[in-house]
């Protein structure tokens, strides 16, 4: 129901979760990143339509970052964010639906802002988190854990 109130509790616990989220997406996003470099893989150059492109490894880490949040997310969010208890299986896919929509959003912007046009991964990384965190937020709450 949209018209439900937040609670502060739920917030904080949100916020919470959010901040162990951001640490695991973020190590396992550098991790990846500097695998990838060490390995040689995504980091050729590539002509996609009429730009080119040095390399999509900001991109791929981030998906692979953004998979690893989701699984903490989903665990601690379902227990004890919202206190969610009864098992659903439509639950895990409504906050796989919130959250692939929040990858495919983070990675574009890598994508585009560090990969084609050069910026500065992590302060990208940063604003893309804090935006793509404010609508998991709704989404969790208004759908993917709301009540039946």
């Amino acid at each position: 129901m949209i018209g439900a109130s937040i609670k502060g509790r739920e917030l904080a616990s949100f916020g919470l979760v959010g901040v162990l989220n951001t640490g695991v997406s973020f190590i396992v996003f550098e991790l990846c990143y500097v695998a990838l470099e060490l390995a040689g893989l995504g980091t050729a150059p590539l002509r996609l339509f009429t730009v080119d492109i040095e390399s999509m490894q900001a991109a791929a880490a981030t998906a692979v970052g953004y998979g690893a949040g989701v699984v903490n997310s989903f665990l601690l969010n379902r227990s004890w964010t919202f206190k969610v208890r009864s098992r659903r299986r439509g639950q895990f896919v409504r906050f796989a639906l919130v959250n692939l929509l929040g990858l495919l959003l983070s990675s574009a912007a890598m994508f585009v802002l560090v990969d084609v046009r050069g910026h500065e991964r992590i302060p990208i990384w940063l604003l893309t988190t804090i935006v793509v965190t404010g609508l998991n937020f709704a989404g969790s709450k208004y759908w993917a854990f709301a009540p039946r």
